[in-house]
């Protein structure tokens, strides 16, 4: 173990580490009541998982995940636990070491927040117009349907016309990169001031664009 042999280091086969001695585990350290930090033993799988992340151990997630490792799993877990979960050892020694911190401490709770949301690339657009607006929508939903764009994955979604013409456009902006949750199904929710026609369109947005009440209710 780590100290033995009059304070020497001994090498195992392959230039490998010394185990971490059982002085280290979690179990020899008196839990702090008085922690900021959030309980390790209670975390959940998801939380270990982002947990691994922010320790730069993100590539053992999904293992984790696969066996539900979860805070009070962890608490109690050994190097040869670790090693049938393949963490290589140099990064057994740091999960152990963290892991009796944590449960000494709490875990800081900055460790636990989600990654951001990467920006987004790839943000496309598509247009359908038609005389009536269940038809634009029905083709533009037809449209992004083709393009296997899914539930989730629409960045915007803006109905206006193009005046003289009096033609219902519907536009939209999409991204693959967004989650994919679900099948699409667009729908008009229709108000009292849809049935006012073409003429009033400009007023109602221009209406609304400077807050006052609904063309509607001016007339």
């Amino acid at each position: 173990g780590v100290g033995s042999g009059g304070g020497g280091h001994p090498h195992h086969a392959g230039g490998q580490p010394p185990p971490l001695a059982h002085a280290l585990s979690s179990a020899d350290l008196p839990v702090n009541r008085h922690s900021l930090g959030v309980p390790l033993n209670t975390l959940d799988v998801d939380a270990v998982g982002r947990l691994l992340g922010a320790l730069g151990l993100s590539k053992y997630a999904p293992r984790f995940a696969q066996e539900s490792v979860g805070g009070a799993d962890l608490v109690g877990l050994t190097d040869s636990e670790l090693e049938e979960l393949g963490v290589l050892a140099l990064h057994r020694r740091r999960l152990l070491v963290k892991a009796a911190e944590f449960a000494h401490d709490g875990v800081p709770a900055h460790l636990l927040a989600p990654p951001p949301e990467p920006p987004l690339r790839r943000v496309r657009w598509v247009e359908a117009r038609s005389a009536r607006w269940d038809d634009a929508l029905a083709t533009l939903q037809a449209q992004l349907r083709e393009r296997g764009i899914r539930r989730g994955q629409i960045v915007a979604v803006d109905a206006h016309n193009n005046g003289p013409d009096a033609e219902a456009i519907f536009s939209a902006f999409y991204s693959h990169d967004l989650p994919d949750r679900g099948e699409l199904e667009l729908t008009v929710h229709k108000t009292a001031s849809s049935e006012l026609g073409w003429g009033s369109f400009y007023d109602q947005a221009a209406a609304h664009a400077r807050a006052l009440p609904s063309a509607a209710d001016l007339v």
